[in-house]
């Protein structure tokens, strides 16, 4: 059961802040006009408007929230236990969440441009993506769109459902509602004088 609990608490995170990201998306195609008033110092910038700019950011972070995603529900069917009674409550979660992860195998692309253009270095099978002599054009399915997005995030909202529904007890030992990531995390947050700091760039570099 730590298991299960550790995964869904995995889950639910991921869950959550892929939602902001997905919803925020939404707020700029809602707001484009308002935000598209914002100008940049350096006019290279503002030749895309700036809520297309913030949008394809959102986007390609979502993809990697979806990976990240499925690659914790995996955990959730791999969970390791002896007790009978048990695995077949987590074949029955299984069962339920198919037809969403058949409805995500569509996209038959997704840890591909998770892998060779968002997560790493511009890699297609230990070759630079750049070194495309032929003029190669690379073709992609994955949720792109908002409404594919959405989609991709019912889904996922629907896996987290169906775990809670037949684990319920995991509300109580995960202590979850009342869990704060930000009380488990320190960052030691650098005081710089940022005159300073790129003067002496500019004379070292």
């Amino acid at each position: 059961m730590k298991q299960l609990v550790e995964v869904y608490k995995g889950l639910s995170f991921l869950f959550t802040q892929t939602k902001l990201t997905v919803i925020s998306i939404e707020k700029c195609l809602i707001k484009s006009e308002y935000i598209n008033e914002i100008q940049f110092d350096e006019e290279f910038y503002n030749r895309t408007p700036f809520s297309n700019s913030i949008r394809a950011l959102l986007s390609n972070y979502s993809v990697i929230q979806f990976c990240s995603f499925l690659d914790e529900y995996k955990k959730f069917n791999q969970t390791l236990t002896d007790n009978e009674s048990l695995k077949a409550r987590i074949r029955k979660v299984r069962d339920k969440n198919k037809y969403g992860l058949k409805r995500i195998n569509k996209w038959t692309n997704l840890y591909d441009i998770r892998n060779q253009l968002l997560a790493h270095n511009f890699q297609i099978k230990n070759k630079s993506f750049f070194d495309n002599e032929e003029n190669k054009v690379y073709e992609y399915s994955f949720p792109d769109t908002l409404n594919e997005k959405l989609v991709f995030l019912k889904i996922m909202e629907k896996i987290c459902m169906n775990i809670i529904e037949e684990f319920d007890e995991i509300l109580l030992i995960s202590n979850i509602a009342e869990y704060k990531m930000s009380e488990h995390i320190k960052i030691n947050k650098g005081i710089i004088d940022l005159e300073t700091e790129m003067n002496e760039i500019e004379k070292q570099m």
